[in-house]
């Protein structure tokens, strides 16, 4: 089975699994939250929504997910308001709210992350998926395993990282690590500058996107291992250190803070905004 039809099979097994809507982002949408919705015809499981919507915050967390997607978007607020999404699998609707049972969502000390049962039948499985509204000023660790990660309007210290998923980092400042591996990462750069010290993503077994406004400044890199590198802009430069790999800089505006993009196995593009990757 090739990497990416193997990608497919996971992401289409889990979001079946879980009956949840991870479908659509939530950049742009802080009231949608995402929700537990009817299993899919012929999936035997159960999905259940547990709220917690006033988590006191120094102002620094770490989020991991168990086989299921992360989405933390920053707003006016001084609190975590964090919606965990439980979902089992099983021969029996009895047999997956069984195993549900047994899941535990930790939320204390800032740590956000989930534990459960561990012997399991072969046709059994667990997952916890995490939906979190955070101040905008917040410094986050975040991980999904088997799903995407979204990380939306935050400025702060930020490390985000997915297995086999996606990555969208939407409207960030500050501080930026992102890395994937059998994922892609798209950045959307909002303003008309990055504020803070700069972004670095790297994608392993996938692609790197940044869609920029036309009047956006700063310095941007892109490198691809097996790959290309493209953009819209003008006044870059694009060197091959090897047959197989492909190095662009540019300028954009006045310049400012470095935007570093690494694929391997995949291209590095920069875009203009409205540009679909």
């Amino acid at each position: 089975m090739t990497l990416t039809l193997r990608r497919v099979v996971a992401g289409i097994f889990f979001a079946a699994l879980a009956g949840c809507d991870s479908s659509q982002p939530l950049s742009g949408k802080s009231a949608q939250k995402a929700v537990c919705t009817n299993p899919v015809a012929g999936e035997v499981s159960y999905c259940e929504q547990r709220d917690y919507p006033d988590l006191a915050t120094s102002g620094s967390a770490q989020m991991r997910s168990t086989n299921g997607f992360v989405y933390a978007t920053g707003d006016g607020r001084s609190t975590i308001s964090l919606t965990a999404l439980v979902y089992a699998k099983a021969a029996t609707e009895a047999r997956a709210k069984e195993i549900a049972a047994q899941v535990v969502v930790h939320t204390s000390d800032d740590d956000f992350y989930a534990t459960g049962p561990e012997n399991l039948q072969s046709a059994e499985s667990w997952g916890v998926s995490f939906d979190a509204m955070t101040p905008a000023t917040f410094n986050l660790n975040a991980h999904s395993l088997n799903d995407n990660l979204q990380l939306s309007a935050l400025n702060g210290n930020l490390d985000a990282s997915t297995t086999n998923g996606d990555a969208r980092l939407n409207g960030l400042s500050g501080s930026v690590q992102a890395a994937t591996t059998n994922g892609s990462i798209t950045i959307s750069l909002a303003g008309t500058s990055w504020t803070g010290e700069g972004l670095r993503a790297d994608a392993s077994n996938g692609s790197v996107f940044f869609g920029a406004p036309a009047d956006y400044s700063a310095r941007v890199t892109l490198d691809a291992q097996n790959g290309t590198t493209e953009s819209d802009f003008s006044g870059g430069t694009t060197t091959e250190p090897s047959p197989t790999d492909s190095h662009y800089e540019v300028t954009l505006g006045n310049g400012g803070a470095l935007l570093t993009g690494s694929a391997r196995n995949g291209n590095a593009e920069l875009r203009q905004q409205n540009s679909t990757p």
